[in-house]
């Protein structure tokens, strides 16, 4: 008896952990993330802009990639389109995804008109084109947006790497821990199949690699 209520509370652990993982994580905060990455790795862009400057990238980044979409996401909810803010029902993601996608070329948009570096308009270019896809195959099967999302941070991180010859082997070593405790978070949950986790991430990470390898020069 006692061994059976260890094991339940065991499991009410790892399940939280892994709903704390998931939201921190959320795909439509990892655009904000790439940027938070973008002004502190060794760079010239780190020390190019004032404070005030990265403020307002920051600000529209959250508001138009997080805020925005979640808060669709939230009425859309009160008015029956969809059932859970989760997204579980993968009918249900259609209207929100593409909500979502209005908005991050919205970003997009924005990102073209400020006198910013080529390569945060790749990141945002990039996180555009992954929900995109995202909304694309979701017609045909469910694939793990959580996955993307961290994906593109590994993708970027590594495009990064090549594109300014910066050794960044750390926070490489970091995010991909960081995925791999998602992927295992999304698992436990029971959201996704091993193989949705996989191509999720690769389809994030081969994305913004290649947008900024050719958009970001």
């Amino acid at each position: 008896m006692e061994e059976t209520d260890n094991e339940q509370i065991s499991h009410q652990l790892i399940s939280r952990i892994a709903t704390v993982l998931s939201v921190v994580l959320h795909p439509l905060l990892m655009p904000f993330y790439c940027m938070a990455m973008l002004f502190t790795l060794p760079t010239y862009i780190a020390y190019a802009f004032p404070f005030r400057f990265q403020l307002l990238i920051y600000s529209i980044v959250l508001i138009t990639t997080f805020m925005m979409p979640v808060f669709s996401a939230i009425l859309l909810f009160k008015r029956g389109a969809i059932t859970d803010l989760y997204l579980n029902n993968r009918s249900e993601r259609v209207l929100p995804f593409f909500i979502a996608a209005l908005y991050y070329f919205l970003c997009y948009y924005l990102f073209r008109q400020l006198p910013v570096p080529a390569v945060l308009v790749a990141v945002i270019l990039g996180a555009c084109i992954s929900v995109s896809l995202a909304l694309v195959i979701n017609f045909f099967w469910k694939i793990s947006i959580h996955m993307i999302g961290i994906g593109g941070l590994f993708g970027m991180l590594i495009s990064i790497s090549t594109l300014f010859g910066t050794v960044i082997i750390l926070p490489v070593v970091i995010v991909t821990l960081i995925a791999g405790l998602l992927g295992t978070a999304r698992l436990i949950s029971g959201r996704h199949s091993a193989l949705q986790i996989y191509t999720g991430f690769l389809t994030g990470a081969a994305v913004e690699y290649i947008m900024l390898t050719f958009f970001a020069k």
